[in-house]
């Protein structure tokens, strides 16, 4: 509405024009969106238990509780910077800049990938520290300390952020880990101003199994 009121009245609804169809075909339109919706409901349950499935096999896999056919060997227990390189993210200035998607897409934090995957806004074409396809972005200032995504392409990435590249070993097997445990990273990243500084990404204890049953 353009008037001053911004309120909606009972009489602005009663005034309200629709359009409908006879009841036959409000009826027939009405039980296939209540079947479209039932549909929804019972695939986000068959979601979320697969979701609690996967999680409780992460739990038994990563930690060597339960093993695949045939792998027995000892697990050693490493120091994640012996197979990573890290990246610190830097700060691009806001006239450096655009939403128009001229130059690097750039990543400012975890409001990017709140929903699991990446989308972001910013582009700039003065890049400062550009992850790769397959990085394990970690927040490492904020509230949100300790939060990662997966990286699907080349970014931009901001000072909040750091970039693991693993090296020597798989980047999925590191990357489930790494999810699995993010609330050790964030447990050290608690205090007055909660932050993940590099030693405690470099030295942090990883169990670590043969490359084949990392893979696998």
């Amino acid at each position: 509405s353009s008037r001053k009121d911004p309120n909606i009245t009972s009489q602005d609804i009663r005034n309200f024009l629709i359009a409908y169809p006879k009841l036959p075909e409000q009826t027939a339109i009405a039980a296939a969106l209540s079947d479209a919706d039932a549909l929804i409901s019972s695939l986000e349950k068959l979601i979320a238990k697969k979701r609690n499935i996967k999680q409780g096999a992460m739990q038994e896999l990563l930690t060597g509780k339960k093993r695949l056919p045939g792998f027995n060997e000892e697990w050693e227990v490493r120091k994640l910077g012996d197979g990573i390189n890290l990246l610190s993210g830097h700060h691009v200035l806001a006239q450096y800049c655009n939403t128009e998607g001229n130059g690097f897409p750039y990543i400012t934090g975890p409001a990017d990938f709140s929903s699991g995957t990446i989308q972001h806004s910013k582009f700039t074409m003065k890049p400062t520290t550009i992850c790769r396809t397959n990085d394990i972005l970690v927040t490492v200032k904020g509230s949100s300390a300790g939060a990662m995504v997966l990286a699907d392409a080349k970014y931009s990435i901001s000072r909040q952020l750091m970039a693991v590249r693993v090296t020597d070993w798989n980047t999925s097997y590191i990357y489930y880990l790494l999810m699995q445990d993010e609330s050790v990273f964030g447990a050290v990243a608690t205090g007055l101003i909660p932050g993940l500084s590099r030693g405690d990404i470099l030295n942090k204890l990883i169990p670590l199994p043969t490359e084949a049953e990392q893979t696998a």
